[in-house]
């Protein structure tokens, strides 16, 4: 989805600067130094976000940011605009584009072991690319059924609804995060399973099964039986790793 959307406006800008506006490509080159930029500035402060608030908190406004974007910059593209018009846009989809690049990278990576992170790393750049491919051909088409001629206002009309489409997909990542968070931060362990023991956790032990690593400052959701005898404070001969506040 990051590749299809994001990622594709760059292709339909490059039309809109040159085609619309005969920009030459060295002007081209300088109107894309400012998005370049404000992605960078993006990245960082997604960087901070994911930190301070964890990765679902900082996706969700940063792809609803970048949707907010996308469509402020559709509907700046006119064939009399100018290049401070479209800056609105830009800097929101710029933002939103390098948070969510930056908590992507982050998920891609969580949990997965030293040794299997080459693996890891292979598989989301293939999935980012086969995206990007993907998403591009369907954007053309959708710029190329709005404006069936090559220039002028058909051409500017096949640029502004696909980069409309962009803001579309990229607000329907947003409400799927959205949707995904909620259902993974409602899930319930279960009263019988929550009631089990009295040890409490006050924070997500790594090394634990899934099902604790959600049961942050909850009971452990070990039964009694399978606990050992209380020791002094040691992670030694607790399960997986786990061991009770003290």
């Amino acid at each position: 989805m990051f590749n299809a959307t994001f990622s594709s406006v760059p292709y339909f800008l490059t039309l809109y600067f040159q085609t619309v506006h005969g920009y030459s490509a060295m002007a081209t080159g300088l109107a894309f130094l400012l998005p370049a930029v404000v992605v960078a500035v993006g990245t960082q402060a997604g960087e901070r976000a994911v930190s301070a608030f964890g990765v679902h908190r900082m996706l969700v406004p940063g792809m609803g940011l970048g949707a907010v974007g996308a469509a402020a910059l559709g509907l700046a593209l006119t064939s009399d605009g100018s290049y401070p018009a479209l800056l609105p846009g830009i800097v929101l989809l710029g933002l939103g584009q390098g948070a969510a690049w930056a908590g992507m990278w982050i998920s891609a990576f969580a949990g997965v072991a030293p040794a299997d992170q080459g693996i890891a790393s292979g598989l989301a750049s293939t999935t980012l690319q086969t995206g990007g491919s993907v998403g591009l051909a369907v954007l053309v088409a959708f710029a190329g059924g709005a404006g069936q001629s090559a220039s002028g206002t058909g051409l500017l009309d096949g640029i502004r609804t696909a980069v409309l489409v962009i803001a579309g997909g990229i607000g329907c990542g947003a409400l799927a995060l959205f949707a995904l968070r909620r259902v993974t931060g409602t899930r319930s362990l279960g009263p019988p399973l929550l009631a089990a023991s009295p040890f409490a956790f006050p924070f997500p032990c790594p090394g634990c099964p899934a099902v604790l690593r959600h049961a942050r400052r909850t009971s452990c959701p070990l039964s009694p039986p399978a606990l050992p005898p209380l020791r002094p404070p040691s992670c030694a001969g607790w399960p997986d790793g786990c061991r009770p506040a003290w």
